[in-house]
Formats: structure tokens, C-alpha cells, sequence
């Protein structure tokens, strides 16, 4: 029953993000599968499902993440209360994951299915929601019905689950003779001490001195910007507190989009994730990706350089991260920088910087990366001001 504790606890954000898009992928591509067992023509772009008049985005809180670990805590406890062998236990409890990944699936098909025969309503409100109630019933349904048909496999007498509550408030009442015990006593002060410590210290986004990105200049030595503001689902799920996203001309060449996200606490479900988490849900195949030593206006860092592919186009990615005046490529090791920091200095901001340019038909990916050289060598001085030390 303590062991069951854990299903409180929070995925770290690059495995939570990490996860979340291999179980978009999952669940299109299965509910992809039914749309067309139904002779709905349909067409899947990374986790865009594309009904011609219609189209559904397969998005996070679609992904099957939010049945997995409810499911998981009930298949735990129906394991545990489980009256056979310890082997049907394991079963029970192994079979769960699956369970919801497949059931989730087969709404997003039936979605689909609704969706092209009467209307988009069936993807939204209350319609969206109730389908979701429905399929979670389902699962614990096949749960409870796997439990009573591994039971008469091994024929067990009496009841399936030991749902035996007799002499639980006399046993309850032994709480009030337990006595403190002194080290978990101390224990309690020191985390009550340094959780209020935290809470006191921990800087608010008010008080980190900064320049919005709302004022990043569009007019870098030659090259003109546009911004653009995000579709606020996308905003929503991305959750930083300030962020850029601008793209930039010069004569004669293909445009360089400049991407920044900056977050003023990372954290509580909130943070930095890489790009080859969000780029795959859009469409995008990531062909290479290697970590390189980069010189940007005269300073050396690690920085990721990608090349993606969307059907017959190609893309030049370019991106690293920025925690509190220093870069790192790598999302874990962004994440393990912001708790640390978080713990001696009560800061955990940082931000995304990512450069993406075309590579045209009748250039090398060589003369594509010197141009986001190029315009990074200008751009990332200036934003020194909105990315605090």
C-alpha cells in the first residue's frame, strides 16, 4: 500500500514530454488505422489527423498519458486486493498500460469517424469530454472482468477480491497511541524548514530583471523581421511566460525563423523541451541531429544542428538551451542545471533559442547552416538583455 504512493508523483518534464509524443504517435496511427477500416479517407501529418474538411490534432492531453496512470493505480490495487496467485497479480498489472494506449486509440478512430460523418462537435465540449469518461469506464470494466476470468482459470473460493473490511476502525484507532518517533520527528522540521526557506528565497518572475522579447529588434545588420503570435492552444501547452517568434529576410536568400521561450520557473509541469519533441508532433521527420561545438560572436558552446524533412522539404534546425548565463545542448542536462540552481540560488529560469531555415533545391546544407551562423552571430548578442545571467 506505501508503494502505491508513488503513482502521486509527477514525471520528470523530459520524460513526461518524451513519452507524451510517442504516445501521440501511437494513438494516431491506430486511430488512423480505424478511420480508414471505415472507408473515411484520411491523411496523417505527425499527430494532425486530416480529414479534408475537418482537422483533428492529436494533441497532449490526447495522448493516453492521463489514462495510463489512473489505470495503473487501479490495475495496482485490483492486483494487490487479488485473491489468486502471485502470476495473475503481474498480469493484471502489466496488462493495464497497453490496455489504455489501445482503448485511447480507438476513441481517437471513433472520434474521427463522427467527426466526418456529423460534424466537428463530436471533437469538442462536453461531446469530448463524456467520450473520454466512457473509455476510462471501459478499461476498468476489462480490468475487473480479466481479474473474474483469471480466477476461474485457477477456480479460487470465495470472493475474487479481498474487499474484507471487518475490524478496520479498531485497527484505525491505534493511531492516536502511536508516538512521535524523534529521527522522522526531525526529519519533518528540516523538510518543513526548507520548504518554507524556498518558498521565502525563490525569486518571482517580477523581481529577475529582464527585457520583455516583445521589443527584440526586427532590423539585424541586413535582415528584417516579422513576428507571429502563437494559436493559443499552442501557447497554452507550450506555458512559457515570455517568448519570440520571429521570422527574418534578407535579399536573395531563404528566411531564417528565430524561435525564443523563456520561462521564469521551471517546474510543477512547466519547462524547457527539445525540439525533437514538438517538431515530429507537427509533421516533421528528424533525418540527423548531432551536438557540435558552435562559435557564436566570439563565445563557444555545445549546440544541437539538425536537418528535418517534411516530404519533399528540408530544414536546417539549429537550437540550444540558455540557464542563467550558461549553454548546454542536452534537455536532461538543462533539467538537472534548473534543480540545481533551484535548490542553492532559488532560481530555475532559462529558455529555448532555436534558428530554423529552408534548404533549398540548389543548395548544399553546408551554405544553409552559414546562414543561420549569420544571422545568429547578430541576433544572439541582443539577447543577452531578455535572457538574464
Amino acid at each position: 500500500p506505501v508503494l502505491h504512493l508513488i503513482f502521486m508523483l509527477p514525471l520528470p518534464m523530459v520524460v513526461q514530454w518524451t513519452t507524451t509524443t510517442w504516445l501521440q504517435t501511437v494513438s494516431a496511427e491506430i486511430g488512423v488505422a480505424i478511420v480508414r477500416a471505415a472507408d473515411i479517407p484520411v491523411l496523417l501529418e505527425g499527430h494532425i489527423i486530416d480529414l479534408g474538411v475537418y482537422q483533428l490534432q492529436v494533441a497532449e492531453a490526447c495522448a493516453g498519458l492521463r489514462y495510463i496512470f489512473p489505470i495503473l493505480s487501479f490495475s495496482y490495487l485490483t492486483a494487490i486486493l487479488y485473491r489468486g496467485p502471485f502470476g495473475h497479480k503481474v498480469i493484471l498489472f502489466a496488462m493495464a498500460a497497453p490496455l489504455a494506449v489501445l482503448l485511447n486509440a480507438v476513441r481517437i478512430g471513433i472520434i474521427g469517424i463522427l467527426v466526418d460523418r456529423y460534424g466537428i462537435s463530436h471533437a469538442e465540449g462536453f461531446l469530448h469530454i463524456f467520450e473520454g469518461w466512457v473509455i476510462f469506464g471501459i478499461c476498468l470494466l476489462i480490468l475487473m472482468a480479466s481479474a473474474a476470468l483469471l480466477a476461474r482459470l485457477r477456480r479460487i473460493d470465495g470472493p475474487v477480491l479481498d474487499l474484507d473490511a471487518s475490524g478496520l476502525w479498531s485497527q484505525a484507532g491505534r493511531i492516536a497511541t502511536a508516538r512521535p518517533v524523534a529521527p522522522l520527528l526531525a526529519f519533518a522540521i528540516m523538510a518543513a524548514v526548507a520548504s518554507a526557506a524556498t518558498v521565502r528565497l525563490a525569486p518571482t518572475p517580477s523581481d529577475i530583471a529582464r527585457v520583455p522579447l516583445a521589443v527584440f529588434p526586427m532590423d539585424l545588420g541586413g535582415w528584417t523581421g516579422r513576428t507571429t503570435t502563437l494559436a493559443p492552444d499552442i501557447a497554452e501547452v507550450l506555458g512559457a511566460t515570455d517568448y519570440l517568434d520571429a521570422t527574418y529576410t534578407t535579399p536573395n536568400q531563404p528566411p531564417v525563423q528565430l524561435f525564443v521561450a523563456w520561462y521564469a520557473r521551471q517546474g510543477a509541469g512547466v519547462g524547457l523541451h527539445s525540439p525533437e519533441v514538438c517538431l515530429p508532433a507537427a509533421g516533421w521527420e528528424i533525418a540527423s541531429i548531432e551536438t557540435q561545438p558552435t562559435t557564436i560572436a566570439g563565445d563557444t558552446f555545445p549546440a544541437n544542428h539538425a536537418i528535418i524533412v517534411q516530404g519533399l522539404q528540408r530544414q536546417m534546425v539549429l537550437y540550444w538551451f540558455e540557464q542563467r548565463g550558461t549553454r548546454v545542448a542536452g534537455d536532461w542536462e538543462a533539467k538537472f542545471s534548473a534543480v540545481r540552481d533551484s535548490l542553492f540560488t532559488g532560481r530555475s529560469d532559462g529558455a529555448l533559442v532555436r534558428f530554423v531555415t529552408p534548404i533549398a533545391p540548389d543548395e548544399t546544407e553546408a551554405e544553409a547552416k552559414a546562414r543561420l551562423l549569420t544571422l545568429a552571430e547578430t541576433a544572439v548578442p541582443r539577447l543577452t538583455p531578455h535572457l538574464p545571467d
